[in-house]
């Protein structure tokens, strides 16, 4: 369950710039470790330990390499890894340098990662 609090802050633009306003902020980030994961999938698969921290190894690599060389990766409905390059588009020394589009087609999300 993802818990909010209301924050207060200055509005800036619109008809009621400089008023106070009311939003709501996440209170804090859910982030999973890497050891609940492993957990997770050795209590629910019949995997141990080590071969499920191999595979995440080995995947690693993979995503590594795959956008090393600028290609893209389809792991089908769990996500999909493209890289782009919008250096070109936007022109000598503009834009950024490249970046990794993550997207997951179950939940219709799309994640842009870009590295300078």
């Amino acid at each position: 369950m993802i818990s909010f609090k209301v924050v207060e802050s200055i509005l800036r633009v619109g008809p009621r710039k400089g008023q106070k306003g009311y939003g709501a902020v996440q209170k804090a980030p859910m982030k999973f470790s890497q050891e609940w994961l492993i957990d997770r999938i050795v209590r629910e698969t019949s995997l141990s330990e080590g071969d499920v921290r191999n595979v995440f190894i080995t995947l690693r690599n993979i995503v590594v390499e795959v956008v090393t060389m600028g290609g893209s990766l389809d792991l089908g409905d769990i996500f999909s890894l493209r890289t782009t390059n919008s250096l070109a588009d936007a022109g000598e020394g503009g834009g950024r340098d490249g970046c990794l589009c993550a997207e997951t087609p179950s939940h219709h999300r799309d994640v842009e990662r870009c590295y300078p």
